[in-house]
């Protein structure tokens, strides 16, 4: 009588799931690329408008065989570009390709985009990079923020200067002034720049003439497009003197 010890023999069921999983992994399986990039989500820094804004992505080989980068497609095309070596190109295992995203910097162009790149990879033949930018946006200052005129004898006019500035990195336009309500109509002010470019400053000439006696105060606003923050705001303030004159 022929007995079997439990355990002894394999059913061919088993036997094909054995040889599956060596298939898988170990020296049964088989050799592949894999690509990576680094990052996958780029932030474009900020950048003067009407200037460019570029970053490095790097494209891996992190699989075992060589693997054939193919090609690159931005999601929005107008305003961006990438720079890289001639494609298609290949990549042995370990190997790094860099590339470069610009965007231009100016009003109308996205500030979110994607760059899709294609290779052979047959697990993950295209992968996305998200692209992010901040937008370009205007930021005015005034120095000082506040101008006593002290006091100012009747008939006379007083002037004084204040300094704006566009600190910002978009272009400040249509610039404009405006009285806040209960200004006294005794103060006077010109500013002769209707547009302001990043980094550059302009005078705003600020005049003085009290003619109804007493304390008068004012709240100027310098007002702008193309920003989040689109009014910076001056205090005024002078009195007339009343002295008798010597």
């Amino acid at each position: 009588m022929l007995a079997a010890r439990h355990g002894s023999v394999r059913s061919p069921g088993r036997v094909l799931l054995l040889l599956g999983l060596l298939a898988g992994c170990g020296p049964l399986a088989e050799e592949r690329g894999h690509l990576a990039t680094s990052p996958t989500l780029v932030y474009l820094p900020g950048a003067p408008e009407g200037a460019y804004a570029t970053a490095r992505v790097a494209i891996y080989n992190v699989g075992d065989a060589p693997l054939e980068v193919l090609g690159l497609e931005l999601g929005i095309s107008s305003g961006y570009s990438v720079e890289s070596p001639p494609l298609p190109a290949r990549l042995a295992p370990g190997a790094e390709l860099d590339l470069r995203v610009s965007r231009y910097c100016a009003q109308g162009v996205a500030v979110e985009n994607a760059l899709e790149v294609v290779s052979d990879d047959p697990a993950l033949p295209s992968l996305r990079v998200e692209l992010r930018a901040p937008p370009a946006a205007a930021l005015l200052t005034a120095t000082p923020g506040a101008v006593e005129f002290g006091a100012v004898t009747s008939g006379g006019t007083a002037t004084r200067k204040v300094l704006v500035r566009n600190l910002g990195l978009g272009v400040a336009r249509s610039l404009g002034l405006e009285w806040a309500p209960g200004s006294s109509p005794d103060f006077g002010a010109s500013l002769s720049e209707g547009e302001l470019q990043p980094g550059a400053t302009a005078p705003l000439e600020l005049r003085y003439s009290p003619r109804g006696g007493g304390a008068d105060q004012a709240t100027l606003r310098l007002r702008w497009q193309g920003s989040p923050a689109r009014t910076v705001e001056l205090a005024l303030s002078g009195h007339q003197d009343l002295k008798a004159p010597d």
